[in-house]
């Protein structure tokens, strides 16, 4: 009992950190590779930059990717309300390009015909539980503030 107490509940009354995997587009323009090169050395505005200029001339995937690669940018300048307008993009980009409405016409969809679709909406729930996520984390840590 003691250790079920000691480990289980401890992660809702103390904030803790959790590792996410997150995925990056980076070909298809020489906006996209510069961007990517930019990522990786953790430059995130400069990226951020170069993915709106994709996102505002370019249609189709590449829009879509931009505006995923968008959001990935803002939220890892911890900007996460952005990054959720962006993924929010992403994903209405995403619907027009699996054609689900006409999927869904046809009577049922299956996640292997969606494939850009689902990989965006995993991305928005993920961001939607990070959000909730600080929402809590900055409740725990406010508590330390009357302390000074």
């Amino acid at each position: 009992a003691s250790e079920f107490a000691g480990t289980v509940p401890v992660r809702h009354l103390l904030p803790y950190w959790k590792t996410g995997n997150r995925y990056l587009f980076s070909g298809g323009s020489v906006n996209m590779r510069d961007a990517a090169v930019y990522a990786k050395e953790e430059n995130w505005s400069k990226a951020v930059e170069l993915w709106k200029q994709t996102y505002e001339t370019k249609k189709g995937k590449q829009k879509m990717y931009a505006a995923y690669n968008t959001a990935l940018g803002y939220e890892m300048q911890d900007s996460i309300d952005t990054a959720l307008e962006w993924a929010l993009k992403a994903q209405k980009e995403a619907y027009d390009i699996d054609k689900i409405e006409e999927k869904k016409e046809q009577g049922g969809i299956d996640i292997s015909d969606v494939p850009n679709y689902f990989a965006v909406t995993r991305y928005l729930n993920e961001l939607q539980e990070r959000k909730e996520g600080m929402a809590r984390l900055n409740m725990q840590m406010n508590r330390f503030d009357d302390d000074f």
